[in-house]
């Protein structure tokens, strides 16, 4: 059977599950920038033992990850200043 490099990429699945099957779970209570980084992150971690360099999937996931830990940082940290009750 040929690979469909469009609609079911052979790296982007896990077993018998898609990559993005499991980011639309993981994600769908999340939002905006969170929500894509985090999908992202996810896509990369799921794949990255299946290309040429998994180490730079790896950076990739956690160049990601950052993205969102940075922003709950940012977001705590206008909360402390301004005095808003923790709504993370």
């Amino acid at each position: 059977m040929k690979n469909d490099e469009v609609n079911n990429p052979k790296h982007y699945t896990s077993g018998k599950i898609e990559a993005l099957e499991i980011i639309e779970d993981a994600t769908k209570d999340l939002s905006g920038i969170e929500a894509f980084a985090l999908g992202s992150a996810y896509k990369y971690l799921i794949r990255f033992n299946k290309k040429n360099d998994p180490i730079q999937d790896l950076e990739k996931a956690v160049f990601y990850i950052n993205r969102v830990i940075n922003l709950r940082l940012r977001k705590i940290e206008k909360m402390y200043t301004e005095g808003e009750k923790w709504r993370l």
